[in-house]
């Protein structure tokens, strides 16, 4: 039945997450928060089971205003996901079709470019500098008419470094497609460019609550962008 599997699909090399150690290993390849939740957040979570024979608020509800006001902004502007994972997902089911590229400055975050290929784009990847900033030319030398997306995880994963606030915004000035940063490691290094969407309506910020957060196992991201 193989003639039946989607072509994109079948393009795909398997995907090997490595052995399981058991719920108490430390897996350095996660990312994970070692420390558990507060006592209040599991609290909250379990007072949230007793309503679980209920649909969820389709929008997200309150949690996109709390999400709005902690990052200082509008809850127009606040999406919700099943982690950063589905938001990366929707933002390529959007304005991805068959065929168009998506740059891809690497080293960096290997679900971007499995996304692009499921869906039948093309991953573009872009040479960093020797220090892994962003090399703004290398990127725009590789801009064509089919380019539709760039994804840039700031700070890197897995390089850790920053790049700059003005290096990004001149790629939100010279870039004609969707600049999505994502702000996953935000917490941990306080910048942020999720102030600019209004200014740029091609900029998309990803934010996590896997990381800073302690999160993981709740599977909750959010995006911040220009509403219309």
């Amino acid at each position: 039945m193989m003639h039946l599997i989607n072509e994109y699909i079948q393009s795909l090399p398997p995907k090997n997450p490595g052995p399981e150690k058991g719920d108490n290993s430390i897996r350095l390849d996660k990312g994970e928060l070692p420390y558990p939740p507060s006592l209040g957040v599991i609290k909250a979570i379990a007072d949230s089971a007793k309503t679980i024979n209920r649909y969820p608020a389709i929008l997200g509800g309150s949690l996109r205003d709390s999400l709005a006001e902690y990052c200082g902004t509008k809850t127009e502007k606040i999406a919700l996901g099943n982690g950063s994972d589905e938001l990366i997902e929707l933002v390529l089911k959007v304005f991805l079709k068959p065929g168009d590229e998506v740059l891809l400055p690497t080293p960096t975050f290997f679900v971007y470019g499995f996304t692009t290929q499921l869906l039948g784009g093309v991953p573009v990847t872009v040479k960093r500098t020797d220090d892994f900033g962003l090399d703004v030319g290398a990127i725009l030398e590789k801009v064509t008419p089919k380019t539709k997306v760039l994804f840039v995880t700031n700070p890197n994963n897995p390089t850790a470094n920053l790049i700059p606030r003005e290096t990004l915004i001149e790629i939100c000035d010279r870039l004609n497609c969707i600049v999505v940063i994502d702000e996953c490691y935000y917490e941990f290094c306080g910048e942020t460019v999720a102030d600019l969407v209004d200014k740029y309506s091609n900029l998309i910020v990803l934010r996590s609550l896997s990381k800073s957060f302690g999160l993981a196992g709740v599977r909750l991201g959010y995006a911040i962008a220009n509403e219309t």
